[in-house]
């Protein structure tokens, strides 16, 4: 992980979602039984959603082992979001 410059890690169950390269992209790996490698399940481009990274004041965060239940569905979440200093 280091290798691919990730500054935030966040897990949910067996997935694991990684901000890579200053918030350019982010990976989703998910981990199976037995095996020794996590397997690479999406990468997403950050830059279109978020812009080109932080902003000055401004601080990213990551947390996963989140919970939602939407119309008697519960569903695994991670939150990502930006803090202002303001």
């Amino acid at each position: 992980m280091a290798d691919m410059e990730v500054d935030r890690l966040a897990v949910q169950g067996r997935h694991l979602v990684a901000r890579c390269g200053g918030g350019q992209a982010m990976m989703v790996f998910k981990y199976k039984d037995g095996s020794e490698e996590l397997e690479e399940e999406d990468f997403i481009e950050c830059e279109d959603l978020f812009g080109s990274g932080e902003e000055a004041g401004t601080k990213f965060l990551m947390k996963g082992g989140l919970k939602v239940t939407l119309s008697g569905t519960e569903y695994n979440m991670i939150l990502t979001c930006y803090q202002n200093s303001d």
